[in-house]
């Protein structure tokens, strides 16, 4: 069994239900904020496709990591 921080499939899951609950919000910096956690996430999940990668040699482009908490501030 793979461990969640592991799980391409959790992170990914895990930004659906960020993106989900965007949609919700009525406020514009609500939204952003959670629609940046959804990239977060996704991020998390390109980074656990590589470390499978690291694991399995076979599937060597899975995916690669990408960039972590470079949240900007709007004007």
């Amino acid at each position: 069994m793979i461990p969640l921080f592991r799980d391409p499939k959790h992170w990914r899951a895990r930004a659906a239900e960020a993106r989900a609950m965007a949609e919700q919000f009525a406020d514009p910096e609500s939204q952003r904020l959670m629609l940046w956690i959804a990239d977060e996430y996704e991020i998390l999940a390109e980074r656990a496709d590589a470390d499978l990668d690291k694991l399995s040699p076979k599937n060597s482009n899975r995916g690669t990591p990408g960039r972590l908490f470079t949240l900007q501030s709007t004007p």
